[in-house]
């Protein structure tokens, strides 16, 4: 990894072996970092690599993704590709990944998670319309969410 870091940092990143990158993830052990870390890492670090070739990008997503998801638990899986998700917009391995049902667990998992922070607003008086703005959800979304605490209470 320091190798290419180097390279990059001179400016070589053409003469950085693309196959090295899709292996590195499963160098964990060797580098001190973990799988996921790595994957995360060199997901990011392709388009560096291959800045001016899109297809070339995409199938070196690909091909990261598919070899090293046998090797993360899908809970890390889902965060990497969570925190990395607009660089693999455009790559078919999401679309693999959406048959799987995983995009749509990152997305459900969102979702939940807006939900959670606009009942903790609600809980702190902020404004329906202020929650939505934060959160992305609907306003009848976070009125629903408001009677339903309500009725809690």
């Amino acid at each position: 990894m320091a190798e290419i870091d180097r390279k990059l940092e001179a400016g070589e990143h053409k003469s950085i072996n693309t196959l090295e990158i899709i292996y590195l993830p499963l160098y964990g052990s060797k580098s001190g970092k973990t799988t996921p870390q790595l994957l995360d890492t060199v997901i990011k670090l392709v388009p560096k690599v291959v800045e001016d070739d899109k297809q070339k990008r995409n199938k070196l997503h690909d091909l990261l993704i598919l070899l090293t998801s046998s090797f993360v638990t899908d809970e890390e899986l889902n965060n990497i590709l969570e925190a990395t998700m607009h660089v693999l917009e455009d790559s078919p391995a999401v679309r693999v990944l959406e048959d799987r049902g995983v995009i749509k667990g990152i997305n459900q998992g969102r979702n939940q998670r807006d939900i959670e922070i606009a009942q903790n607003m609600l809980r702190r008086g902020r404004s329906i319309q202020e929650i939505s703005e934060d959160t992305g959800l609907d306003v009848d979304r976070i009125a629903e969410l408001q009677n339903e605490l309500q009725a809690i209470s």
